[in-house]
């Protein structure tokens, strides 16, 4: 029997282990494979420039406030690492914590797979980071949204929009989806989140969008993620039958017609999950399309 030795390997297949390891593991592996050591070169380089821990770097690339004059003022490390990054499926996260003159070189330095953060700016930033995603042909795949304040709504919604995430994390008393449903074409992931509704009404005067009136037509849309959603259950029920979603994960769902949920959800064809818990109910679609 001929065994083959794991440094005889082609470097295209080692390749395929890449992405699966943590970035301890990522050091170890490559060190021990002369082929790699490039890969680990690159990290390493990068934390001892950027001062940050390896974990930071990879799969994805934390690139936090505190460290983007650093980053800024060594362009070619910054950029060798999320190449690195880029090639292997991994992702640069970043804050809105960057002021707008910032936002054009960062957006250069990070890798192609972008996980956005808007949770304190205003229309402005929020456009100004859609503006150079676009123009420099990234993707974002992940976007966190905080509540939106009331008269900088309609900007920040345009906004949201054009960045066109994969995924979005956002309030549903902001009413995105619904506003710009069309523009969603790659959307697969959606996470709302339902805190105190009844303040929300109170302070805004505002109708919150049904379910109904929005998911039919969010066509890429597979995972639905929903936190104390009790005011939208049964709309959610209602609507299964009309949505392509193969997941849906329900975050403390205590309400009084849990049972007419989990009825309704069996109904559309989901079950529950192993890995569900008293906090967390997650359901996978097995059948109903």
């Amino acid at each position: 029997m001929t065994h083959c030795h794991i440094l005889t390997v082609p470097r295209e297949l080692l390749d395929e282990i890449i992405p699966f390891l943590d970035a301890n593991s990522m050091m170890r592996f490559c060190r021990a494979i002369s082929q790699l050591n490039d890969y680990a070169s690159t990290i390493y380089k990068a934390g001892q420039t950027l001062k940050q821990h390896a974990f930071m770097l990879w799969p994805n690339y934390i690139l936090i406030n505190d460290s983007s004059s650093t980053a800024l003022s060594n362009p070619d490390t910054v950029t060798a690492l999320t190449s690195l990054i880029t090639r292997f499926g991994g992702s640069t996260d970043i804050s809105d914590r960057f002021t707008l003159t910032q936002i054009e070189h960062i957006c250069a330095l990070s890798s192609r797979n972008i996980r956005l953060a808007l949770e304190t700016s205003g229309p402005d930033l929020a456009s100004e980071w859609a503006r150079h995603i676009i123009i420099q042909q990234k993707r974002v795949t992940f976007l966190s949204v905080n509540l939106i304040k009331p008269h900088h709504r309609a900007e920040m919604v345009q906004a949201i929009a054009a960045l066109n995430p994969v995924k979005l994390e956002c309030y549903a008393v902001d009413n995105i989806c619904a506003e710009v449903t069309e523009e969603f074409k790659d959307l697969r992931a959606l996470d709302l989140r339902y805190p105190y509704l009844s303040m929300f009404f109170d302070e805004r005067n505002m109708h919150v969008a049904r379910l109904s009136e929005f998911l039919p037509r969010l066509q890429s849309l597979r995972h639905l993620s929903m936190s104390h959603c009790s005011a939208v259950v049964k709309d959610l029920v209602e609507v299964l039958p009309c949505v392509m979603v193969c997941s849906i994960e329900l975050s403390y769902p205590q309400w009084d017609n849990q049972i007419d949920c989990e009825d309704g959800l069996s109904r559309a064809g989901f079950v529950k999950s192993e890995r569900s818990s008293e906090k967390r109910m997650l359901w996978v679609r097995t059948s109903g399309f």
